[in-house]
């Protein structure tokens, strides 16, 4: 497994305080067009200045993790684990997939995903925990949809 995205992103401040400078530095509009998924729509054009702080306790993380090769994962910061969604999307068998996962149980959900103490696919926070999946047919960021309800 190769992580992609640097250790400590850069700290933007002024202009650049957006999540779009911030997705483009942690790698993921170049990792998108490798999941067949246009950057441009999915992030881009729903930017607005009413949804630029929406991930700010998220950290997005890019990996190289075989057999599935290229995964973005927007995960929550450690405190906030339990109030956050963490998203992932990723390449297997052909098929693009973007799931939504919470600790708390939704009312609806796809699968129980049991994360084991210990892998190189998924962020270190998110390991250890039983996690809701959510398997999200709209591959756009949630939070950039409104605000996550748990459906």
């Amino acid at each position: 497994m190769r992580r992609l995205t640097p250790e400590r992103p850069a700290r933007y401040t002024g202009p650049m305080a957006n999540l779009i400078d911030t997705l483009k530095a942690r790698g993921v509009a170049q990792a998108f067009p490798l999941l067949q998924l246009d950057f441009s729509e999915l992030f881009e054009k729903r930017f607005t200045r009413g949804n630029a702080r929406v991930y700010d306790h998220h950290e997005w993380i890019v990996r190289d993790a075989p057999p599935l090769g290229r995964i973005v994962n927007a995960v929550p910061r450690k405190s906030m684990l339990e109030e956050l969604i963490w998203e992932e999307w990723f390449r297997k068998d052909g098929k693009t997939y973007h799931h939504v996962l919470t600790l708390k149980r939704p009312p609806r959900y796809d699968d129980v995903f049991v994360a084991p103490e210990h892998d190189e696919i998924h962020p270190e926070v998110t390991l250890g925990r039983t996690w809701y999946v959510i398997n999200d047919l709209d591959m756009s960021p949630v939070l950039l949809r409104g605000r996550w309800r748990g459906e």
